[in-house]
């Protein structure tokens, strides 16, 4: 019987270690697409993946932009969301609607070459309206130039991006 128990709690154990290994499925890494300008509307690019710009990934209570580091992004650099039905131009045309925005996630910590951060809560995502909406990221908060902007649906704590149509200014 001893031997038994033994047996079942060294499988238990070499289970456990085995299963440890696996990343866990909250901390996803971002899917990979088509850069703009290439055939980003073709039929390998699907609503919600990712382009070469910028990643996606849900984060347990976060949902996280990752924004390549190519982008000369300072340190109140934005991103946000804004009403839909409107092509933003400028900086100050977004910050004027936007309905939640975040600064880049660990600015302090960051190191040449590392991509932008920007990470929304899904609770502070679930006080907004269900619909559709413009996702914007622009270079600092004072005056400055729209990088880039691409649609998103929110529902509830989710958000879902259509960087099929993913446009950089």
């Amino acid at each position: 019987m001893k031997k038994i128990l033994i047996a079942i709690l060294v499988l238990a154990m070499a289970f456990a270690l085995i299963g440890c290994g696996k990343k866990p499925v909250n901390e996803a890494e971002p899917t990979t697409a088509p850069a703009p300008g290439s055939d980003a509307g073709s039929e390998n690019t699907e609503n919600g993946e990712a382009s070469d710009e910028v990643g996606f990934a849900k984060d347990g209570e976060y949902i996280v932009f990752k924004v390549s580091d190519r982008f000369k992004l300072t340190e109140t650099a934005w991103m946000g969301i804004v009403p839909a039905g409107v092509e933003y131009k400028t900086e100050e045309e977004a910050d004027e609607v936007d309905i939640l925005y975040e600064y880049p996630w660990e600015f302090e910590n960051m190191k040449a070459g590392d991509d932008w951060l920007f990470k929304f809560s899904t609770y502070r995502i679930e006080s907004i309206e269900d619909g559709n909406y413009i996702m914007v990221l622009c270079d600092n908060d004072d005056e400055g130039a729209l990088v880039l902007q691409f649609p998103i649906v929110v529902k509830g704590m989710e958000i879902t991006p259509d960087f099929s149509k993913l446009k950089i200014n």
